[in-house]
């Protein structure tokens, strides 16, 4: 709204024309729900209730496709999403924000993520998957599978700085990693059903491994107990013979047979 694209070749291609002034908060609504990109995602499962504090202001340029609106509280819409051609490619913009300011509640929205990865294949005219729970369910697993196999990584240097040998769980873990590699390659495929199995054979490997290396770290971890429990064991057991020859064998010793009472 302070006019920061228009000096740039950044406004030529943008799909509206931007105006040197904000709107004030407000909820969105999809006006063009037939479109490709925004069939893709389930609107109606929350988008409604998401309010977005502020929205840069632009007019829709000519050719340019408005698929949603901003309803401000005070009743008045405002363009929120719009796409168009610029040369051989697309363009799209995104009025308010989408990260922490503006766009703070959406960005915590359970299909966030989706839309964004959406918006990018529709950017690079790639096809866009149209069945959002079972793509949305394997994007959620393969980010779940991420964690654990990181959580993985560092339980296995924690066994290793043990002294634990860490060949069975590295063999494990490459498993783990084989399963991913598939998966992967079949969820750029957009075969997302195999991606998901083999998502979930990963996670219950790594769940497997980690398994074993909390029993071998326990292992580890016995021992270690065990002789500490030896060494001041044996401490005690030292001291006590020393203190018993200084105090009690010691020639010099005498027991005491009477005492003065000094008032």
């Amino acid at each position: 709204y302070m006019g920061g694209w228009q000096v740039t070749k950044i406004a030529d291609i943008l799909p509206v024309e931007m105006l040197h002034y904000e709107s004030g908060p407000g909820i969105g609504r999809v006006i063009e729900k037939d479109h490709e990109l925004m069939t893709s995602i389930p609107w109606e499962r929350g988008f409604n209730r998401i309010t977005f504090g502020g929205s840069n202001m632009g007019a829709v340029k000519p050719g340019a496709v408005e698929l949603a609106v901003l309803v401000e509280t005070v009743g008045e819409e405002v363009p929120m999403m719009v796409t168009g051609e610029a040369g051989r490619g697309r363009n799209f913009a995104f009025m308010p924000d989408w990260t922490w300011g503006w766009g703070g509640l959406f960005s915590e929205w359970e299909y966030y993520g989706d839309f964004t990865n959406n918006l990018m294949l529709y950017l690079a005219a790639q096809k866009i998957p149209q069945d959002v729970d079972l793509l949305h369910e394997a994007r959620r697993e393969l980010l779940r599978l991420d964690i654990s196999r990181g959580l993985l990584v560092s339980l296995f240097d924690f066994v290793e700085k043990f002294g634990a040998n860490p060949m069975p769980l590295e063999e494990m873990l490459d498993g783990v990693d084989d399963l991913k590699r598939e998966a992967e390659s079949a969820y750029i495929d957009q075969d997302f059903s195999t991606a998901l199995e083999l998502i979930i054979e990963a996670i219950a490997e790594a769940e497997r491994a980690e398994d074993e290396a909390v029993r071998i770290k326990n292992a580890a971890l016995f021992w270690i107990y065990l002789i500490e429990w030896l060494v001041v064991t044996a401490t005690m057991m030292v001291s006590g013979m020393v203190v018993w020859g200084l105090m009690v064998r010691r020639r010099y010793f005498r027991e005491v047979r009477s005492t003065r009472f000094v008032g």
